[in-house]
């Protein structure tokens, strides 16, 4: 995605968490609702993300049978609706490519320990109601 064009623009509104309609620029509000996410008469169609950035606190891979990959990050005590491990929120890792990604990020931010932000939507969780994450970065 060219990260100068229209979409890249409207990801970022949406994950910087501005709600899908009634706070978007009137050009904004016609392209959206032309791409099928129209606001509803009755209501408002809502994507919050919430993030948080820091230091990698833990990184853990599990049996795909057992459970699945997370990282926890310093600091990250609250982020919407998430629950929490020990005091920490946890950001479950989908077992896809891009997850692969995503824990390769994880573990090699805690191993140089470098700062990472990482992004959680609260509606999109796993069967255990953990969120799943949506995006991040060193």
């Amino acid at each position: 995605m060219d990260k100068d064009g229209l979409g890249w623009r409207l990801r970022n509104i949406v994950y910087n968490n501005l709600p899908l309609c009634g706070r978007l620029p009137p050009g904004v509000v016609g392209i959206v609702a032309a791409i099928g996410l129209a606001c509803g008469g009755a209501g408002t169609a809502e994507a919050t993300a919430y993030g948080a950035s820091g230091m990698v606190s833990a990184v853990r891979s599990h049996d795909a049978a057992v459970s699945m990959d997370w990282f926890q990050i310093t600091g990250a005590t609250s982020l919407g609706t998430c629950p929490t491990y020990n005091g920490l929120v946890l950001f479950v890792i989908k077992d896809d490519d891009r997850g692969w990604r995503h824990f390769a990020m994880a573990l090699s931010a805690k191993r140089a320990g470098t700062a990472v932000s990482a992004w959680v939507d609260d509606s999109v969780v796993n069967s255990g109601g953990f969120c799943y994450l949506q995006y991040m970065q060193e």
